[in-house]
């Protein structure tokens, strides 16, 4: 019975430990965020996994540089505070509590949400597959500063399955898309980008 009862106790405080993956809006990934500074971040890592840059002219620090599933870029404003940190590509260990990440499709966001959001068409633009409004969903609060961003359309689930006139439409320039739309169910895209800004 104490061995029942001992297994019992370290299953629940398994479940109770955080997840060292876990992204929290506000606050950062996992372990990292903007109230550490650069020299407590890189102190958490293994040797030469962290790297200080330029990307677009700002200054940047990357995590995890050499593995792309744990990979999190950080950028700096003016005074060079953490402004954002972000994850990009297809796949990561990195997720929301609604176990939201790179990869994660339009159906499972929508579902994540509660109904159907607005994002931008997924053409050449800056903002080319940006969501732009939870439209009053579950995801509106926790992700007001959340960039959430999808792949280009020729990596989404559905690509292959669009006709001609579909892809000019999917690939507009500057048009908006509810998630609910025929089309974005068809086409179904996954994230690519996931920012936190602070």
């Amino acid at each position: 019975m104490k061995k029942l009862l001992w297994l019992s106790f370290l299953g629940a405080a398994a479940l109770a430990a955080p997840n060292p993956y876990r992204i929290v809006p506000g606050q950062g990934f996992g372990s990292f965020g903007p109230h550490l500074t650069l020299a407590q971040m890189e102190k958490q890592l293994p040797q030469g996994q962290f790297m200080e840059g330029e990307t677009g002219g700002q200054k940047s620090a990357t995590l995890y540089a050499m593995e792309p599933t744990r990979r999190i870029t950080l950028m700096f404003n003016a005074k060079g505070r953490v402004r954002s940190m972000s994850i990009h590509g297809y796949e990561s260990v990195w997720h929301t509590t609604q176990g939201i990440g790179l990869g994660t499709s339009l159906s499972a966001l929508e579902k994540a949400n509660g109904g159907p959001f607005k994002y931008r068409s997924l053409g050449m633009n800056e903002d080319a597959g940006r969501v732009l409004d939870w439209q009053g969903g579950k995801l509106t609060k926790p992700f007001a500063h959340v960039k959430i961003t999808f792949a280009a359309a020729m990596h989404s689930k559905g690509y292959a399955t669009l006709n001609d006139a579909e892809h000019q439409r999917a690939e507009a320039d500057g048009q908006t898309f509810s998630s609910a739309d025929a089309l974005s169910r068809k086409l179904n895209p996954i994230v690519e980008t996931l920012e936190l800004e602070f």
